[in-house]
């Protein structure tokens, strides 16, 4: 991965907070650069658990932002939830949870459109997955009315829709989806042509409509043979 990113001390007792809200008091300004180069490494290599290593630092330094440089505040807000996430544990998805919701106060009040709907979409997907799905629901109908649904991130729709599917929540996904086949087909890139296009078959193998569901499995079929991605295309096949 190149030049290895620097870390905290590994043999110092890590000051992980509870929440959001608890963050230690932020570096001295001559720290700050080198702490914000080190968690940008970090970002970039998608090192999460490096990321939760600098939690502290970088919420301080988020809430020290919120006022001048509130976009870049909530981006801060995101990468840290998108570790809690990814990275699960006890509590993991409570602290995203918080996260997130950080984040879409401060794209809000930023105008960030593009956060707005990343964070969103990503909160929507933790209130599906802790149950709280009326609240996912309603989250999303506000940001369609707030950014417009063609302004959604491809990749957060498919993330929101697919954990309502994981939820068995199908009456709700696949309508949501199904809005979007125009835009799909004409303006969504391959790779999140491909997804989508398992997910709304599956969708539909879930509501024993096997005709449809076998031209949606086509559809995935042939993007993946033409993108050449293998572990996609077995999906497909093994959905036909």
């Amino acid at each position: 991965m190149g030049k290895k990113s620097r870390r905290p001390n590994r043999n110092k007792p890590k000051d992980i907070p509870a929440a959001a809200s608890t963050a230690v008091a932020a570096p001295r300004q001559e720290e700050t650069a080198t702490v914000i180069a080190t968690y940008n490494q970090l970002c970039a290599s998608l090192d999460w658990a490096g990321l939760l290593e600098l939690e502290s630092e970088m919420s301080a330094i988020a809430n020290n932002m919120d006022y001048n440089a509130p976009s870049s505040a909530g981006r801060i807000n995101f990468m840290i939830g998108s570790a809690h996430k990814l990275l699960g544990g006890e509590g993991g998805i409570e602290q995203a949870t918080l996260y997130y919701e950080k984040t879409n106060e401060l794209a809000k009040k930023a105008g960030d459109n593009e956060m707005l709907s990343k964070g969103g979409l990503c909160l929507a997907q933790c209130y599906v997955e802790t149950g709280r799905v009326e609240e996912a629901m309603d989250l999303y109908k506000s940001l369609c009315e707030e950014i417009g649904k063609e302004s959604l991130h491809h990749e957060a729709i498919l993330v929101f829709t697919g954990a309502l599917h994981d939820n068995h929540e199908i009456s709700r996904a696949l309508p949501i989806l199904e809005e979007y086949l125009g835009a799909i087909e004409s303006s969504w890139g391959k790779r999140d042509q491909c997804t989508a296009y398992g997910l709304i078959a599956t969708l539909y193998r879930g509501k024993n409509d096997f005709a449809k569901s076998n031209i949606y499995f086509e559809r995935h079929l042939s993007i993946a043979k033409e993108t050449k991605n293998v572990e996609s295309e077995a999906s497909a096949l093994y959905g036909l």
